[in-house]
């Protein structure tokens, strides 16, 4: 009789561990399935498309000019970064675009705030008075960024980095 009870205590736990393992598999896999649906809606989020296509930009940027645009000074690649006239933060409209986006050294870009005065004085000298006054007015252009148009700027600037 005694047996008979071991062996059916046996049978029940190796149930309840064969259905443990099952359960720890499932959870497994759905654990893997959430972290890809969140790294594919990250990937598709605003945010994500604007830092990506801001390296994209800067690295641009950085690769075409191997002078500060302010100073003038020559710049290795590792002391090049890329500065705005226009900040990123509130002027949404002009922070991909090239005429604002300019090689600058850290000291005139970080120390001295994008060392403002001789960048206008460049800018102005480089495109004319015009051009400078329309990249005012886009500056103060409010509209938010749309997810077509960055993905489209994405592979734009992608493609121009691949042809270097």
């Amino acid at each position: 009789m005694k047996k008979t009870k071991t062996i059916k205590l046996e049978t029940y736990q190796k149930k309840i561990q064969r259905l443990k393992d099952s359960a720890d598999r499932k959870e497994k896999r759905l654990k893997k399935r959430i972290e890809l649906q969140k790294s594919k809606a990250k990937q598709s989020s605003k945010s994500y498309l604007k830092k990506t296509l801001w390296k994209l930009v800067s690295k641009w940027v950085r690769t075409h000019e191997d002078h500060c645009y302010t100073c003038r000074k020559f710049l290795p690649w590792k002391k090049r970064t890329a500065g705005h006239f226009w900040t990123q933060g509130g002027h949404q409209r002009t922070r991909f675009e090239l005429m604002n986006v300019h090689t600058q050294c850290v000291s005139c870009n970080s120390f001295n705030s994008g060392n403002l005065a001789p960048y206008a004085i460049r800018l102005i000298e480089d495109y004319g008075a015009t051009a400078f006054q329309a990249l005012h007015r886009r500056a103060n252009d409010s509209t938010p960024w749309e997810k077509p148009e960055l993905e489209e700027q994405i592979k734009e600037y992608k493609s121009k980095l691949s042809n270097l």
